[in-house]
């Protein structure tokens, strides 16, 4: 049995954070605005770890992250 991994997508770019802010959902527009990365964990709480590192960052780099 293979193991659900557990996904989110960091946007980096002032323009493609203000877009997604704003409603913009269209991964491909995102991508036109700034740049996307997918990154996969293996289970939830290292995905949560990964998460809460980005919200300790924000302020210090421009950052956002959506479900994919």
């Amino acid at each position: 049995m293979s193991q659900k991994l557990h996904k989110v997508v960091v946007l980096y770019g002032v323009n493609a954070i203000e877009a997604f802010v704003n409603g913009e959902a269209d991964l491909c527009e995102l991508e036109k605005l700034g740049a996307t990365k997918v990154f996969s964990f293996g289970t939830a709480e290292e995905l949560k770890a990964f998460t809460l590192g980005l919200e300790e960052a924000r302020g210090y780099a421009d950052v956002a992250y959506c479900d994919p």
